[in-house]
This record gives structure tokens, sequence and C-alpha cells, in this order.
């Protein structure tokens, strides 16, 4: 995949995850510029990007803007991560709800606990457990 072929994948990603179709996305967008981007949906859309181009990223995986999120996943998609770096994500299923975990009552919050689930964003689905 060329870098290019990356930063367009990426672009439709950010834009399907963030809902802004109307928001040019370049190689300078920061997380700033893009409504609704916190460390919360950061973690969704560095999920995404692992599933969708099956690279594997670090939970301390930084980068200034799209650019170096793009030289980032370059040189992922050039060299394979140690075992000990990757992330895993058990799997499970919740049903139900519909808002995001930031809008969960406290109640359903501790039922899901440390359980797998399963969090439906647009088409992408994420295995975690909520810790």
């Amino acid at each position: 995949m060329t870098n290019e072929e990356l930063f367009l994948a990426v672009a439709e990603i950010i834009r399907e995850i963030f809902g802004v179709d109307d928001i040019e996305i370049s190689r300078e967008t920061v997380a700033d510029d893009i409504p609704g981007w916190d460390s919360l949906s950061h973690t969704v859309l560095l999920a995404t990007i692992e599933q969708a181009l099956g690279v594997e990223l670090t939970s301390t995986a930084t980068f200034e803007n799209v650019g170096g999120l793009i030289r980032l996943l370059s040189a992922r998609l050039s060299a394979p991560m140690p075992a000990e770096e990757r992330l895993t994500f058990p799997s499970g299923r919740i049903e139900g709800g519909g808002g995001s975990p930031a809008e969960l009552s406290d109640e359903l919050f501790r039922d899901l606990l440390n359980k797998d689930v399963e969090i439906p964003v647009g088409r992408f689905v994420y295995p975690c457990r909520l810790k």
C-alpha cells in the first residue's frame, strides 16, 4: 500500500468514526480540528485502523497530526510488532443500549466492568473489556 493509499484509507476511517463528511482532512489535520476527537474516540480510531489495515499499534502510539499517523502506520506495515507490545481485545457482545460508553449509567457500567463487550461504531465493532 502506498502512502497516498494509506492516507486515503485513514481519512475515510476518520470521516466514518467522527461523522465528518464535510471536513477536509489533510496530513496537517490534528485532533482539535475534528469535533468529538477525545481520548476515548482516539482509542476507537486506532482500533478501527488496526482492524481495517491489519496493523498493530501500541497503546502508547503517539503522533502530532494525520501525517504523523501515516508515517507511523507505514513503518508498522513494513515491520512486524514485537509480541510484548501488542494490544489484545477479548471477545464478547453487549446487547441493547445505544449511547457511547461515556453515557452509560453507573449501574450499567458496574454490570459491564471487567466483562468482554463489543462496542459498535458505524460499520465497525470493537471488542474490548471495560476497566
